[in-house]
């Protein structure tokens, strides 16, 4: 998945409290946690989802969407 390999990369350059938006197709699953980013939710749209990551910090604890 190009997802996977893109996601540890954009890790990188995040700001604190950033999030990282990603659309692809249903049929693509994405881990929860990635790279020290953690999945906070995804939106539904027919065949695409958006999936929305943010950093992982402390014990698990993610900023709000």
């Amino acid at each position: 998945q190009i997802l996977e390999k893109i996601l540890p990369e954009v890790s990188r350059i995040l700001k604190p409290g950033g999030k990282i938006i990603a659309e692809h197709e249903i049929n693509c699953n994405l881990p929860e946690e990635i790279s020290g980013l953690l999945l906070q939710k995804n939106y539904f749209y027919g065949k695409i989802v958006v999936s929305v990551f943010s950093e992982k910090i402390n014990s698990g604890e993610v900023t709000e969407v």
